[in-house]
């Protein structure tokens, strides 16, 4: 089962989604895709009770999907998880398949052995913006 979306429109409703929603443009946009409206297809992102959980759920309905999440990591794995099942080509995103369900990530911390090794080879080449990429694909 696939999903089509040639337009997508990113609600928020606290101040925490719409940090959320406002990373998940950025990743849209480098990804090629820029047709965000209110016209198209929902995607809805739904603050829980705040908690340290770092779970979420994505729910995909007749015309929407929706995150729902304690925190804002929890959001930026939901959405995250939605880009990578995804293929972007020609404006349009296809989801390539249906992933709703309840998700909790493997590790707790992510990124904590991050440094220089002598063992990679470009690390000392990088500049800012290359390490907030690195940061953020992680």
């Amino acid at each position: 089962m696939t999903f089509n979306f040639s337009c997508l429109n990113i609600t928020s409703d606290c101040e925490i989604t719409k940090k959320a929603a406002a990373l998940f443009k950025d990743e849209l946009i480098l990804r090629g895709f820029d047709s965000l409206d209110a016209d198209g297809f929902d995607f809805n992102l739904i603050m829980l009770n705040e908690s340290s959980q770092e779970d979420f759920k994505i729910e995909i309905k007749e015309n929407s999907i929706s995150v729902s999440a304690h925190r804002l990591r929890g959001f930026i794995y939901g959405y995250s998880l939605f880009l990578r099942k995804s293929i972007f080509e020609k404006g349009k995103i296809t989801l390539t398949q249906n992933i709703s369900g309840e998700y909790s990530p493997d590790k707790k911390i992510r990124g904590h052995q991050l440094g220089y090794r002598d063992t990679n080879n470009t690390c000392d080449a990088w500049g800012e913006e290359e390490y907030r990429r690195y940061l953020l694909d992680l």
